[in-house]
């Protein structure tokens, strides 16, 4: 089985402060090792959705027509990446998808930051990977360089710390969309900016409600780290109730962490091989809170059907239920969700059904070579007890 997108559930405010490992997020540029003794603070952010975008401003542009300025009523995507970053590297095949599915509707812009270290050698690697990755990149690409006047101008200003990430740049010049390239939101506003369809308003007041959760969750972040702990504490003791109690004040304090919150209870539920209430919350969390997070509900699907963990009753009809809902969120082109999927109909007794799907997420492969082999030894062993 591959489990990138399957990592443990860490509930600590350090972790809350990045989103808790949301769908598809970006590969942080930043060690995050504040434990709450002081107040977190959130990000200073100056540029957002609605805002002008800042100008292209980069060093030298290493493929494609240069992009010198905006020009009126066409869409650009301006996506920040590094030659060491693996969910970058990922994340360009789809955006040479995209390109082609917009063509000169939309040109796409990737500028590379974050390099390490930057000095006399660095542009002639970065200029080695893009020549190497020519195919990959079917889009524009260009170097920021060690003075970052792009990292400072877009990811800095909008308080964005992990890469790779996205700016959708509307025909009025304006950011329209902040988010991971890989994101079926970013795609989503990408296709309402072509027909003429997207709700710039609508998306400004988006983009103002998940700065507010932020800068909550940064006020809070200490005493959520306090609240957690001993909440851990008690769990170990057994007592769940008191636990619980525990995270409903995180809930109190942060009301928008209610479905993480609910999360980690499932989890502690399935530990403590309490499956009855544990599903029930599952139940809940999939029909309301998460039934927009792909990456959430791939885990709840995946810490159900895990051949390696011992639950001794599985309820693959809640875990089907999250698997299917996840891969329509991520337009069936994940591979790791599609292999969760795969399990739940093994698990249901549907063979065809889930050698299919585990199928189409080996095709989906061809760029990562260890997810491939993994994912090709489950459908070989499929394929064997099918016969």
């Amino acid at each position: 089985m591959f489990r990138s997108l399957r990592l443990p559930i860490v509930f600590s405010a350090a972790v809350l402060l990045v989103g808790l490992s949301p769908a598809l997020r970006a590969q942080e540029r930043k060690a995050d090792d504040a434990q709450g003794e002081t107040e977190e603070k959130a990000p200073k952010v100056t540029l957002g959705v609605g805002d002008p975008a800042p100008p292209l401003k980069v060093e030298k542009f290493l493929k494609g027509e240069p992009v010198k300025e905006f020009k009126p009523g066409h869409i650009y995507v301006v996506e920040f990446w590094a030659t060491w970053c693996g969910p970058c590297i990922r994340s360009m095949p789809h955006l040479t998808e995209l390109q082609k599915k917009f063509k000169d509707k939309v040109t796409f812009v990737g500028v590379n930051v974050s390099e390490r270290p930057y000095d006399e050698k660095t542009l002639g690697k970065v200029e080695e990977f893009v020549k190497k990755n020519d195919e990959k990149m079917g889009y524009t690409v260009a170097y920021d360089g060690p003075d970052r006047h792009m990292d400072k101008a877009y990811m800095e200003a909008a308080g964005q710390d992990g890469i790779p990430t996205a700016f959708i740049v509307s025909g009025e010049a304006k950011i329209a969309h902040i988010g991971h390239p890989s994101a079926p939101d970013f795609e989503k506003a990408l296709e309402q900016l072509v027909a003429g369809k997207f709700d710039m308003a609508a998306a400004v007041k988006a983009d103002k409600e998940r700065r507010a959760q932020e800068e909550a969750l940064a006020k809070h972040s200490k005493r959520i780290n306090e609240l957690s702990d001993a909440a851990d504490d008690l769990i170990e003791e057994g007592k769940l109730d008191e636990a619980f109690a525990k995270y409903d004040e995180i809930t109190k304090l942060v009301p928008h962490l209610a479905p993480r919150v609910e999360l980690r209870k499932f989890n502690v539920l399935m530990d403590r091989e309490k499956y009855d209430q544990a599903y029930a919350v599952a139940e809940k969390l999939i029909a309301g809170p998460l039934k927009e997070d792909a990456n959430t509900l791939n885990m709840i699907a995946w810490r159900i059907v895990d051949p390696e963990a011992k639950v001794a009753q599985r309820n693959v009809e809640v875990a089907l239920k999250a698997a299917e809902l996840g891969v329509k969120l991520t337009n069936e082109k994940e591979p790791a969700v599609l292999d969760t999927l795969a399990r739940c109909y093994w698990l249901k007794g549907d063979k065809a059904k889930a050698i299919a799907l585990q199928t189409r997420a080996v095709e989906l492969t061809k760029d990562n070579k260890d997810m491939q082999e993994s994912l090709q030894q489950t459908l070989d062993e499929y394929k064997k007890d099918a016969r």
